[in-house]
């Protein structure tokens, strides 16, 4: 009878706590802590998500925690608001948000699940998570998408390094983009207004350094590739968001850890905005609806910066600096050093404007002039 009763409660503790711990330990870490993720969706467990009324206004964007809920926030510059949880109970970890390519709504969230090895695009339907038709032999990790596209960072063979870019239309897979030799230095990718692909790219397989930021075009062409090292370990999402693209960070990153990094692109150089704070809620994924395109990506017009004048340069303390055209309403001067940073900013200038850089180090700088709908850059040497 004793041995009757041991076997029991050994079924019993198999059955409850064996799974509970697999799915913590498995489905709610991030593989190399990088931010892959490759938890299989489940059905809605909180009926309270309502797809046609989700809040798209343009400073909203969304964050998925392990657990599966999904959060909306409400970025207003680096200001930074909880919204609402709209979603609970699904156990995803990665999220886009689109077309729905395989059902009726207009726009819904989509993700992975992993049944057994095969890798299926998954969607959400209004009550529960849909598993689409077409099946994937390699891991699709984190997403991002455009209106009708869909994109999954993904690995090669048996390596679970994401390695290469998988576009999927609702109906097959098509690998865009893929380097055997580097690695997505992070897992997510963002996706701006006109279904161009940006993400952090590396040769550091370990400890997730990148040395460039790319964006692709939804061919796999390479379009920009500007330098950018940077500390990637547990960079879990991204997206772009009126017009700025936005890189997180997890708890697990030394440099900065639970921030939010804001990046712009002007001529060809990444600036940097100040970080802001992400909540430590173990988010694994983020994703937006208003993307946009990131600053300096814009076709330039024939407008206030045309034509700028500055002098001398090198210089070791005043410059001058004049515009052609007299309209300078809601346009913004900046000065941006050798590391993307923003050292001096003017709003409004004048026609003729004196700048002071005696306050500033020896070395190369970036005057950058821009308004609405374009931007100039010009290099400074300060002596």
């Amino acid at each position: 009878m004793k041995r009757l009763n041991l076997i029991i409660i050994c079924l019993v503790f198999s059955l409850v706590y064996c799974p509970k711990f697999y799915s913590q330990y498995n489905c709610q870490t991030n593989i190399y802590d990088n931010g892959l993720n490759l938890e299989t969706p489940k059905t809605n467990s909180k009926n309270s998500f309502n797809i046609a009324g989700i809040n798209c206004n343009t400073n909203g964007f969304f964050g998925v925690r392990s657990n599966g809920t999904i959060d909306e926030f409400s970025l207003n510059g680096s200001a930074l608001t909880f919204t609402n949880s709209i979603l609970t109970g699904s156990n995803i970890t990665s999220i886009a948000y689109c077309n729905n390519l395989n059902g009726f709504f207009s726009k819904t969230f989509y993700a992975s699940s992993n049944n057994s090895g095969t890798y299926t695009p998954s969607y959400f339907d209004g009550s529960a998570w849909i598993n689409t038709p077409n099946t994937f032999t390699n891991a699709l990790y984190n997403c991002g998408c455009s209106n009708n596209d869909i994109y999954y960072s993904s690995n090669y063979n048996s390596s679970v390094y994401a390695r290469r870019i998988i576009k999927y239309d609702g109906n097959s897979f098509v690998e865009i983009y893929g380097r055997a030799n580097r690695v997505l230095a992070i897992a997510d990718l963002a996706v701006d207004g006109g279904g161009n692909i940006w993400f952090l790219t590396g040769t550091d397989s370990l400890n997730f350094v990148s040395d460039s930021i790319m964006e692709i075009s939804p061919t796999g062409e390479i379009l920009k590739q500007l330098p950018f090292s940077y500390n990637c370990y547990n960079a879990y999402g991204s997206f772009i968001l009126n017009d700025v693209y936005y890189v997180a960070f997890g708890s697990s990153n030394s440099l900065s850890p639970n921030k939010l990094l804001p990046m712009t692109f002007i001529s060809n150089i990444v600036t940097t905005g100040n970080f802001i704070n992400m909540p430590a809620n173990n988010y694994t994924d983020l994703a937006s609806c208003n993307a946009g395109y990131p600053i300096g990506v814009k076709k330039n017009n024939t407008n206030i910066t045309d034509k700028i004048k500055f002098y001398p340069t090198p210089t070791s303390d005043k410059i001058k600096v004049e515009f052609e055209n007299e309209d300078l309403k809601e346009s913004k001067l900046d000065i941006i050093n050798s590391l993307g940073q923003i050292v001096y900013t003017l709003n409004n200038p004048d026609q003729k404007q004196e700048i002071d850089l005696s306050f500033l180090a020896s070395g190369v700088y970036y005057l950058v002039v821009q308004n609405r709908t374009e931007q100039k850059a010009v290099k400074l040497i300060k002596e």
